[in-house]
């Protein structure tokens, strides 16, 4: 507005405020306590690095992936129920009676359903019949119909439709029994089964599968594929792996049969695998492998879906799934009962964990043979069932065979499994066996030296056990266990045995060698008592364990509600034990306590040393952990959060950090540098671990700044909220506004040091069952996962739009549909510093288009004492049109010397993504009197 160089005594001066770019919102304070740079209110927007505040990019859609199937009940959703008409899921009205004509024509009695709206059968509606029978028990009214006539009989209603031709009579229903009471003196008989009540159903929502929902989710990274990153979903009944590079790759995840996922399931990527959680129910794991399987490598009771049946024929499918009869075809889900043959494949799903009794480690009897020193390597032959990072222990060094052998291992002396060997990783055919003589002195004096030369390279190792297998008699001996001791070419190895024998070329015709079972640990010679050479190794028996469990002994994974990966170890709540029959559970009325797993070992749980219990006594109990640094677990109550220092049962020491806040939503634990974010009863914490006993960092949360917002969060489901860390943002998404679910994502900006937004969408039924960080360089992003939809993208398109998917089909594959998003922004109340009134005139508004879409929003101002909102119409009004792409504008606009003591302004989005730079106000003071008052 234009300026006077001077002004005189009578003059008002014209002042100016403004706002040169924003850092975030306060809608704690009032509009006017504000400082420069702060907004009143953002909602779903941006604040970039040079200030400008603009529309969030939106949400899209990646993958809906589910689809319905089965006859579900289901109640309406929101959309459906503010539909006009509304679509409604009443309970079916009862069947009073009714007659199957000639033809299929079908008239049935039902009492009058309209005193309710909605509830009036029309013709043409679709309905619904359920436990009719005929006179005959041949006829049925059952199915769904198309109504043909609809007649108001008063309190009744006769509704005709056709079905399909069948012997005419009458149309029994439940409860109207189907015989004359007047039974002449004899028993009348009950029809079995015919004695339900028979229903029709008017608009019932009947879904065409048994899925329902997503109730778990994960990101899922293949430590041998550095190409791409997965999303698994969960639903109900199956999952489903989506490929972030490319969402059209998906792979199907079945469940084992009569198993499903209910709701505040969890799942977690730990050891390879993916394990799905249920609490109080035995938890599911998948082997993180999308490869086909053969039917010979196939595992016991693990569940497989069929990718191809090759030659395998009907009878020896139903042999591996332990079934009779059954005609299995490409995709049907089995549970191995028997390893098989053939050419068939399979690929793997979710198998049950183990439960039930735990059996305690078995002794390792090695006999002369299976047992070799091999350069300091020690291998045992045979499935010991013992993974890589187990501790074994030497329970006998005894001997057997040649005078002065010995194994040289310490009794008592503990080794680590660093090598799992199994059985038929490479077989190749031998073409050559050379005996090479009995040695002289070395390592393998007095044994007999075999060269072994075969078609094409082994691909063996020295010091691993093999197999050869199909000699001849006069190799016979051959056939056994062995481990390669010399490797003189890519396609000859040497073994060393005691035997002597000349093998021809027809005693190897057919012979094989392959890698057999066993597992391999490292010798130090500070744990052992003597040296001994690798020959003498070959003639002792030691005998080895695993350790053992003190006390209680182990036990099977105790049905948890979540786990947390901590050093190398599954971490969970320990709130249920194991009882002795396979998939039973006995909840322990402990809340407080966590369990520990042995290292890389899903399955096995000291109850004794494993075990920790916090605030034992008090009104509290776990709600979450946290694997922090330096070797810490980060434990969080209800009411408190505690630390375990070292992973190590044995060694680990536990330590109160606070009792003065705790959790309320596992899912909000995140960790971003040395700080710890969470939602507490009194909002959201920000934890600085740098002093231990200074955990809340201050006194006040860290989103104090925004408690108008926070107290709209249901308390009621608010435990169900989640977050995650990503590009310098906290996401936590919460249930606001009487929502009973997620249904709102909170974003505080870590460079802006505030809270920078505050997202919805405009579809009525979208929800945030999970946030997950997922995806290799352009495809790395936050992904939103809902419970009737699928896997979206948070901060996606660049257009202005989301696109939504928030149903489950009956068939197919949603595209999503595209919403406008409801983008607000108001500034502080500009004042002047002054409590008098002002002459609002005008205003003055920097703006920019987004790079690729054009921009238009509203503007409105809100004058306060003396109250009046002022519409200042469009930006487009004020350029003749929308703002061009990319393009940037000074809008300059008159508010009309509007009277009141303070002004701000909201703009709403009407188009693209525009970026507001920033807002000058420009006013005068008000009333002002030229009369000395004396």
């Amino acid at each position: 507005m234009p300026e006077y160089r001077t002004y005189g005594a009578n003059d008002d001066k014209i002042l100016e405020d403004l706002d040169m770019g924003y850092t975030g919102f306060n809608d704690y304070l009032r509009p006017d306590q504000l400082q420069r740079g702060l907004l009143a209110t953002s909602n779903n927007g941006r604040l970039g690095r040079n200030g400008e505040w603009q529309v969030r990019p939106g949400i899209d859609l990646v993958k809906a992936p589910f689809a319905s199937g089965g006859d579900v009940f289901r109640l309406p959703t929101t959309s459906e129920l503010e539909a006009e008409p509304p679509v409604v899921g009443l309970l079916p009205t009862t069947l009073r009676g009714g007659s199957i004509g000639i033809n299929g024509n079908v008239s049935v009695i039902v009492d009058n359903p309209a005193v309710e709206p909605g509830h009036i059968f029309e013709v043409g509606d679709l309905i619904t019949i359920e436990n009719t029978f005929g006179s005959s028990f041949d006829g049925t009214a059952n199915g769904t119909h198309i109504l043909t006539a609809v007649t108001d009989n008063g309190n009744t209603k006769t509704l005709e439709f056709v079905t399909q031709p069948q012997p005419s009579g009458g149309v029994f229903v439940g409860l109207n029994l189907p015989f004359n009471l007047d039974d002449g003196g004899n028993e009348p008989y009950l029809y079995p089964d015919k004695s339900k009540s028979a229903v029709i159903g008017y608009k019932m929502l009947l879904d065409d599968s048994l899925i329902v929902g997503v109730y778990a989710s994960t990101a899922y990274s293949n430590p041998n594929d550095s190409a791409s990153q997965w999303a698994i979903l969960g639903s109900n009944n199956s999952a489903v792996a989506i490929n972030l590079a490319d969402p059209t790759v998906t792979y199907d995840l079945p469940y084992k049969k009569n198993e499903n996922v209910p709701p505040l399931s969890d799942m977690i990527q730990a050891f390879n695998k993916v394990f799905l959680l249920r609490d109080g129910q035995t938890a599911l794991e998948w082997d993180g492998s999308f490869d086909n399987v053969n039917l010979t490598d196939l595992n016991l009771d693990n569940t497989y879906l069929i990718t191809d049946l090759g030659d395998t024929t009907q009878e020896q499918w139903n042999t591996i799934a332990g079934t009779t009869a059954v005609t299995y075809e490409v995709n049907d889900i089995i549970t191995i009962d028997a390893i098989g043959t053939g050419t068939g494949t399979v690929r793997s799903g979710f198998s049950l964990v183990k439960s039930g009794v735990y059996t305690q480690p078995v002794q390792i009897d090695c006999l002369p043979g299976e047992f070799a020193i091999t350069n300091s390597i020690a291998t045992v032959f045979g499935s010991h069932d013992v993974k890589v990072g187990d501790d074994i222990t030497v329970m006998s060094a005894s001997i057997s065979g040649a005078a002065g052998a010995d194994s040289g291992l310490t009794i008592g002396q503990d080794y680590v499994v660093n090598k799992i060997y199994e059985f038929g990783e490479s077989l190749t055919n031998i073409t050559l066996a050379v005996n090479d003589g009995l040695q002289g002195p070395g390592d393998y004096e007095g044994l007999y030296k075999y060269t072994i030369t075969t078609d094409e390279a082994h691909n063996l190792v020295s010091g691993e056990p093999i197999i050869m297998d199909q000699w001849v008699p006069n190799g016979v001996a051959f056939n056994g266990s062995f481990f390669v001791q010399g490797l003189p070419s890519l396609n000859t190895f040497v073994i060393y045995t005691d035997f002597n024998i000349n093998p021809t070329e027809a005693s190897y015709a057919n012979a094989r060698a392959g890698m057999n079972a066993g597992f391999q640990f490292i010798l130090d010679s500070r744990t052992v008592t003597t040296h001994v050479n690798d020959g003498a190794s070959l003639l002792t028996d030691p005998i080895f364990t695993k350790r053992v469990s003190a006390g209680l002994g182990f036990t099977h994974m105790p049905a948890p509600p979540y786990a947390t990966y901590h050093q190398r170890r599954l971490v969970m709540p320990y709130r249920y034990a194991v009882n002795d029959a396979e998939g039973q559970y006995t909840a322990r009325d402990n809340l407080d306590e966590i369990i520990v797993s042995d290292i890389l070992d899903a399955d096995t749980y000291d109850q004794i040393y494993g075990q920790y219990r916090f605030n034992a006594g008090t009104a509290d109990f776990n709600v979450g952990l946290l694997s922090f640094a330096d070797d810490k677990l980060v434990v969080f109550n209800r009411n408190s959060i505690h630390l375990v220092q070292g992973s190590s049962p044995d060694s680990s020491s536990v330590q109160l950090i606070t009792n003065e806040v705790g959790c309320l939503a596992r899912k909000t634990i995140v960790q971003i540098g040395n700080n710890v974010m969470f939602l507490s009863d009194n909002g959201v914490y920000g934890a600085n671990f740098q002093d231990l006993y200074n955990l809340r960092g201050s006194e006040l949360p860290l989103s104090s700044s925004i408690q108008t917002t926070i107290d709209k969060i249901n308390r009621q489901y608010w435990d169900q909220s989640v977050a995650v860390y990503f590009n310098n943002r906290y996401y936590i998404a919460v249930p606001t506004d009487g929502s009973i679910v997620n249904n709102t994502i909170l974003v505080f900006n870590f460079i802006n040091k505030q809270w920078e937004s505050v997202d919805t969408t405009s579809d009525v039924d979208w929800d945030i069952e999970n946030l997950i960080v997922a995806g290799k360089k352009g495809d790395r992003a936050v992904y939103a996962v809902n419970a009737l939809g699928g896997l979206h993208r948070v901060d996606a398109r660049p257009d202005g739009v989301d696109r939504l998917a928030t149903t489950i089909p009956v068939q197919g594959e949603q595209d999503g549909v595209i919403y406008s998003i409801p983008a607000e922004v108001t500034t502080r109340q500009f004042t002047f510093n002054d409590f008098g009134r002002k002459r609002w005139s005008e205003f003055e508004m920097h703006v920019q288009s987004s790079a690729s879409e054009q921009s238009d929003f509203d503007i409105l101002a809100e004058v306060e004492n003396i109250d009046a909102e002022v519409n200042l119409n469009t930006l487009s009004s004020y350029i003749g049109g929308s703002l061009d792409i990319d393009e940037d504008v000074s809008v300059r606009g008159r508010i009309g010397n509007r009277r009141g003591y303070g002004i701000q302004f909201t703009i709403n989005n009407i188009q693209g993504r525009p970026r507001v730079r920033g807002i000058k106000v420009s006013g005068a003071p008000a009333s002002r009197s030229t009369t000395s008052v004396q």
